[in-house]
């Protein structure tokens, strides 16, 4: 089972066109196979027609041969009947010859001839002397050798001859089923051949087809919820090939989108919480302008104005300062905490230029503290 997952894991990190040359390959090799099969099943089906043409030449050659040998037999007896010598050397010598040469014909094409020939010399020496008892008119000796060991000797070589037959037929029918057995096993190659490529050739398609499209569809589903707004999408990266590199993008595309998409509603709460500070602000201002247009008694006024700005502004502490007539000295006129009301009690006042609120007189000019100990132009 490990190695199994281990092969699928390898496969899996193959790019898309390496599957696909691994694929077209593999069925390059299994077509060259079945051609070297087919090749070899032609080839036998060469070596069977050569043998079937050889076992049909064999045939032939004895059936001629035994044809032969009947026409020299007709002949003897023919010229035994005509009892004329001359006659008979002339009708039995080329009927010999021609018995000879079909002799001679067979033994290239015929296997184990050995016995064949041995009947045919035996025939052959009754046949010759023949021809010179019959110029002597030694007829009553030619009619007897003809009925006795001439006549044996015909049969043997007949009997040889249909045992040539016999063996030529078998070699025939034995060399025509291997034919027929290799014709028939290289069609089989053949069809066996395109089945396989063409199950393979769909296998490979359906397999690259499914690898592209499967994914596809969940990243274009993924992409779907994501422009409903569900940016928390995540396509699973199962290989390493394009699209498993196309997969892994798209997640990195998500991932920056829902960053930005965060980034960009924080910066929208802060833009809006600012917003809504600076329109409270100027609210808080429209207020103290307000009063300072509606309130005529300067006292009341600068008290007014120091409680809509603690209230408004959110300040723990407030003060009015008001420059003398000299214009050297800053007087605390109103004072919203408890301890600047204790300082206004005690008439405190700052030179212009001392602390932080004397350089803001003297320079014209808002001066801000975050940290008011740490300024320098503190003045404990």
């Amino acid at each position: 089972m490990h190695r199994i997952r281990q092969a699928f894991h390898i496969r899996l990190n193959l790019t898309l066109r390496s599957r696909l040359v691994i694929g077209y390959m593999g069925v390059l090799l299994l077509l060259a196979f079945f051609a070297e099969l087919s090749y070899l099943q032609f080839s036998r089906l060469l070596q069977a027609n050569q043998a079937l043409a050889q076992a049909s030449n064999a045939l032939q050659a004895a059936e001629e041969l035994s044809n032969a040998g009947q026409r020299l037999v007709t002949t003897i007896d023919e010229g035994i009947m005509l009892r004329d010598g001359q006659r008979f050397g002339q009708i039995v010598q080329p009927a010999l010859t021609s018995f000879r040469n079909q002799q001679q014909a067979a033994d290239s094409v015929l296997e184990h001839t050995a016995s064949l020939d041995s009947a045919i010399a035996s025939l052959v020496s009754f046949v010759d002397p023949m021809t010179i008892q019959a110029q002597n008119n030694g007829w009553d000796l030619i009619q007897s050798n003809r009925l006795t060991r001439l006549n044996d000797s015909i049969r043997s070589v007949d009997v040889e001859i249909q045992a040539a037959i016999q063996d030529a037929r078998a070699g025939q029918t034995q060399a025509l089923l291997q034919a027929t057995e290799a014709q028939r096993a290289m069609q089989r190659n053949v069809i066996i051949a395109l089945a396989l490529a063409i199950f393979l050739g769909g296998a490979l398609v359906f397999t690259t087809i499914r690898s592209i499209t499967g994914p596809l569809q969940l990243i274009t589903s993924s992409a779907r919820e994501i422009a409903a707004g569900n940016l928390d999408q995540v396509v699973r990266v199962e290989s390493q090939d394009e699209i498993g590199q196309m997969a892994t993008a798209f997640n990195q595309m998500a991932a920056d989108l829902k960053s930005l998409y965060t980034d960009m509603e924080g910066r929208i709460l802060e833009r809006t919480a600012t917003l809504e500070k600076l329109t409270g602000d100027l609210r808080a201002s429209a207020d103290v302008a307000r009063a300072a247009t509606t309130i005529l008694e300067p006292n009341a006024l600068l008290l007014h104005v120091m409680e809509l700005i603690s209230q408004r502004f959110d300040f723990y502490h407030a003060g009015i300062f008001l420059l003398n007539d000299a214009r050297t000295e800053a007087v605390l006129q109103a004072a919203s905490s408890i301890p600047g009301k204790r300082m206004l009690a005690h008439n405190h006042r700052l030179r212009v230029g001392q602390g932080i609120v004397g350089h803001a007189i003297q320079e014209g000019e808002p001066r801000v503290s975050q940290i008011v100990r740490e300024d320098s132009a503190y003045y404990n």
